[in-house]
């Protein structure tokens, strides 16, 4: 078996264990921290300044925020898959995060010499429809999403903001770019001695090209021939199963931004530790 020392894992607020634990960190039960949040929340409103409101009422102790933000990355799934398979976790996700944003992560985490061959490297893959804006002041949008941002951030685009994006990105552009990321992540582990591992969060019915009814179905056929080409060729060495972190939900429970509870987490986690032991750096 492959001497792994840590589990590094990049991906979006799924896999950076989002929500999981707000009411614990607040002194609160679920169904009061939902109750609470309602209060504060209009229909009417952006969803940044609903953010914005939101972070105002409950989060306005960094102190608080640092515990509630801990507390959640210890009970991601990436984070008790380190544990089930005993090693060393560093859970390096951001909220809101996209596919070409996790390679830069990643790129620039190799330069510093933060990765090295003994790390097993965990990507749980975002959504289809992000990208990364980078603004006139060099401020970095980690990951807006084409339609109404359903991510936890600060950082989200304004409805005018994003719609001025819309005209320059398309639908076949995010499918193209999503698939060639995905691409230029594994040649750059290859080429640089490195083990990934990339795990659907997202959703089959978004992620899988050769899904029926897949959400990112282009009307050019190229497009999504190349889809299905990545797809096909990151199986099984380094994308591993075809479910994603909602599938575990059998009780339809949500946390109040959409997220799911620490059971879906705790579920997915042991579903991961299966496939990998199962892969031939595993096996004995």
């Amino acid at each position: 078996m492959t001497n792994f020392k840590r589990l590094v894992a990049f991906g979006c607020s799924h896999t950076a264990g989002a929500e999981i634990a707000d009411h614990t960190v607040l002194g609160l039960s679920s169904q009061e921290y939902h109750d609470e949040v309602k209060k504060i929340i209009n229909s009417e409103s952006t969803f940044k300044q609903q953010m914005v409101k939101f972070n105002e009422v409950f989060w306005n102790d960094k102190h608080l925020l640092l515990k509630r933000d801990n507390l959640n990355r210890s009970l991601s799934w990436s984070s008790k898959l380190a544990r089930k398979l005993n090693l060393g976790n560093l859970n390096m996700s951001q909220f809101g995060n996209s596919m070409s944003n996790i390679f830069f992560e990643i790129v620039d985490q190799f330069n510093k010499h933060n990765l090295f061959p003994n790390d097993l490297i965990v990507i749980g893959l975002t959504h289809l429809h992000r990208y990364t804006v980078f603004t006139p002041n060099t401020e970095l949008y980690f990951q807006k999403e084409k339609r109404e941002s359903q991510c936890i951030t600060e950082l989200s685009l304004e409805p005018h903001e994003r719609k001025n994006i819309q005209h320059i990105y398309n639908h076949e552009q995010f499918v193209w770019i999503y698939y060639n990321t995905l691409k230029q992540i594994e040649q750059f582990s290859l080429a640089n001695n490195l083990t990934v591992m990339m795990f659907p969060i997202a959703g089959r019915h978004e992620l899988d090209p050769y899904f029926e009814g897949w959400l990112g179905e282009t009307r050019i056929k190229n497009i999504n021939n190349h889809a299905k080409w990545c797809w096909k060729t990151l199986m099984p060495n380094i994308l591993m199963g075809n479910i994603g972190l909602h599938y575990f939900n059998l009780e339809q429970i949500y946390c109040v931004w959409g997220h799911y509870p620490e059971s879906n987490h705790e579920l997915y986690a042991e579903y991961a530790c299966q496939l990998i032991k199962q892969h031939k750096l595993f096996k004995q």
